[in-house]
């Protein structure tokens, strides 16, 4: 019996690992969560990097998040330099703040880019018509997982639930350049 269940907790951890294995991220990215108030922040500091995988798609980082288990309410972009370190610099990166109106994609863990960004899909071209898309260089900007109420709306908004990981996705920032994002939810 203690033959098979160490044969199969092997297997299992081979068919976990390679699952992981199959989409190769791009960048660096470093995340903490934490709390505020009643809601929960995950913290993501995320740098570009040159570097031979990703020789075609050089201005690009993708990466999978922690899990986040709730409603998402908003997203708050920073456009950084501080990362006081935390990147790996062996190639003599130096890292600054990205090129201005750099796109950034979020897609849930059913497919859907939940900030708009309408005819996006896994690896593609993010579009702009997308609420994070064209961040700015030099300010943090902050957008509401909401509807907006002042253009006569009047449906109360739908805050859809998320189970698992997000993918993200920033685009045109730059091959050495960092920021950071904060997604907002509330925690199931």
């Amino acid at each position: 019996m203690k033959k098979i269940l160490i044969i199969v907790c092997v297997l299992l951890f081979a068919v976990y690992a390679w699952g992981a294995s199959t989409t190769a991220p791009f960048g660096q990215a470093i995340q903490n969560k934490y709390k505020k108030g009643g809601v929960t922040i995950l913290h993501i500091e995320w740098a570009g990097e040159s570097s031979p995988q990703q020789a075609t798609r050089p201005d690009d980082v993708e990466f999978q998040t922690m899990d986040v288990n709730g409603r998402i309410i908003g997203c708050k972009t920073n456009p950084s330099a501080t990362s006081s370190g935390n990147f790996d610099t062996t190639a003599g990166e130096v890292y600054v703040v990205p090129t201005d109106n750099y796109d950034i994609g979020i897609m849930d863990n059913s497919g859907i880019f939940i900030f708009g960004d309408t005819n996006a899909t896994s690896g593609e071209t993010l579009s702009s018509d997308g609420a994070l898309a064209n961040r700015d260089t030099a300010n943090t900007e902050f957008v509401w997982m909401v509807k907006d109420f002042s253009s006569g709306e009047t449906e109360p908004p739908v805050l859809l639930p998320n189970h698992g990981p997000l993918k993200i996705f920033v685009q045109n920032a730059g091959a050495t350049n960092e920021g950071v994002i904060e997604i907002y939810y509330l925690e199931e």
